[in-house]
């Protein structure tokens, strides 16, 4: 399990071979106040195993105070 924190942005990556890197929201790495019309999520895997692959996302957001906002359910695409 990894997680990586940034000013706005909490992640976590379910294995133990992968982790997330430049992860953006509408191109921006600390988000405020984006319309909800029009968000696009986009980060980079970095695998530690030769022709490891992501297949399946699920992208939550959440208030400062936890409080859950959206949630995308689970994506079965490699994208």
């Amino acid at each position: 399990m990894c997680s990586g924190i940034g000013e706005n942005i909490s992640v976590t990556v379910s294995s133990e071979t992968a982790s997330l890197k430049g992860l953006t929201v509408n191109y921006m790495q600390s988000p405020v106040g984006i319309e909800s019309g029009s968000i696009r999520f986009e980060w980079q895997m970095d695998y530690n195993v030769i022709g490891e692959r992501q297949i399946v996302y699920r992208i939550q957001v959440y208030t400062e105070d936890n409080s859950p906002v959206w949630d995308s359910g689970r994506g079965e695409e490699s994208i």
